[in-house]
């Protein structure tokens, strides 16, 4: 009987090897996080070739999904919040806003929190999920990605570095937290 038991207790070494690693606190190893910039338009008024949407999945830890066409049969569902201009003001919408249902993207208000400070996604009431947020450069935005795998989703944080209106374009600044329902958005010190 003895050497069934150690024979179990090797079979799972394997599968609590990792949790030796992980943060003491959350049960999870140290945050992956996946940074990029890009640029997103107002379908509106910017070139058919520039995305409208941005995809904050990460894919545990692959390149963010970035800039996607929702408009595009193949990308459809692969977005999380969209950019719109309206009498030269641009806002973000989440995927609810503009009618796609059953996920739970969103994004909070604008922040004046300096964007490397932002070190935590907020609570889940913070997040807006039905309605426009407007776009401030500079303001630092977390965005809860829609559910990707049940119940996977992530964490990012975004900000504007560059609005262009007569261009219809939002430059921004993605960091991305790549391990699934992970709130934590910055590497550990």
């Amino acid at each position: 009987m003895r050497a069934v038991r150690l024979s179990f207790a090797l079979l799972l070494l394997p599968l609590l090897a990792p949790l030796a690693a992980c943060d003491s606190t959350t049960g999870l190893g140290d945050p992956l996080i996946v940074v990029d910039t890009l640029t997103i338009g107002a379908p509106s008024v910017a070139p058919a070739s520039v995305p409208s949407a941005v995809d904050v999945v990460s894919f545990s830890g692959g390149a963010i999904g970035g800039g996607r066409f929702p408009e595009r049969p193949l990308e459809a569902e692969q977005w999380d919040f969209t950019v719109r201009l309206r009498n030269g003001s641009f806002a973000f919408y989440p995927r609810a806003a503009v009618g796609v249902a059953g996920n739970r993207a969103g994004i909070t208000q604008p922040m004046d929190t300096p964007f490397d400070d932002v070190r935590e996604a907020p609570a889940s009431s913070r997040f807006v999920m039905d309605s426009a947020v407007v776009v401030r450069q500079g303001a630092t935005y977390v965005v809860r990605s829609r559910i990707y795998s049940s119940p996977c989703f992530e964490y990012a944080r975004v900000q504007p570095l560059e609005l262009n209106a007569a261009a219809g374009t939002v430059k921004l600044q993605v960091a991305t937290s790549a391990t699934c329902q992970d709130t934590r958005l910055v590497p550990k010190d």
